[in-house]
């Protein structure tokens, strides 16, 4: 029976093993971390209880031999086991509290470096971004006194197409009043004509007659 108590009593997980560190993989280190955190919590939730079953199984040992009037020197080798067991649960849970303090500082550090990265980066898209902003104005700002440089200059066309077509219009009539003149004068300039040759005729048949009544004389 006493035998079978103290094997039962010396009985404890080996937590040493569950805490090893895990190999890296392809995940990144601050979910190794987490993973790791999660392990040493439940390493130290199963010391506790197994601290706590220690204890109720010295509580009923002791129970049942003070019921049969067993010795003290059963109680004290429990109580020895006990405290030895205690105590090594209470190093074990230091140590482990140490690796995990360790663990949450190297978690904390990789998580300000990540948000230090993420602030400095959004800081550039930000500055990017302004800039982007800037030129799209400048751009807009652009386009629009093109636009309106466009309009002036199509409004400047429009209108000189239409003095042009005016000035055509004019022109055209100018050039057949031109010419109806230049008709008329040149009408003027027959009809001249002829009544000059009609008149040399004449002219000249008065002067052979009379070359010919001086003859007769």
């Amino acid at each position: 029976m006493e035998n079978m108590h103290l094997r039962r009593v010396r009985t404890m997980p080996r937590h040493s093993q569950s805490l090893t560190m895990a190999p890296y993989s392809s995940v990144s280190l601050v979910e190794q971390l987490e993973d790791r955190i999660l392990c040493h919590e439940k390493t130290t939730a199963a010391l506790v209880e197994h601290a706590f079953r220690i204890k109720d199984d010295i509580v009923s040992s002791l129970q049942k031999m003070q019921n049969k009037g067993g010795g003290d020197r059963l109680a004290r080798l429990f109580l020895e086991e006990h405290i030895r067991n205690i105590t090594a649960i209470v190093k074990q849970l230091n140590r482990d509290i140490e690796v995990l303090q360790e663990q949450i500082r190297a978690r904390d550090n990789i998580s300000y470096g990540t948000n230090s990265a993420l602030k400095t980066l959004e800081m550039r898209q930000l500055s990017g971004l302004g800039d982007l902003r800037g030129r799209v104005a400048r751009c807009d700002a652009s386009i629009a006194r093109l636009s309106a440089e466009h309009k002036t200059t199509y409004e400047g066309l429009q209108h000189l197409n239409k003095e042009q077509q005016a000035a055509k219009l004019i022109l055209e009539t100018k050039i057949k009043d031109a010419e109806g003149q230049i008709s008329q004068l040149l009408n003027r300039v027959d009809l001249s004509i002829s009544e000059q040759s009609t008149k040399l005729k004449m002219s000249h048949r008065d002067s052979n007659h009379q070359l010919q009544l001086l003859d007769t004389k």
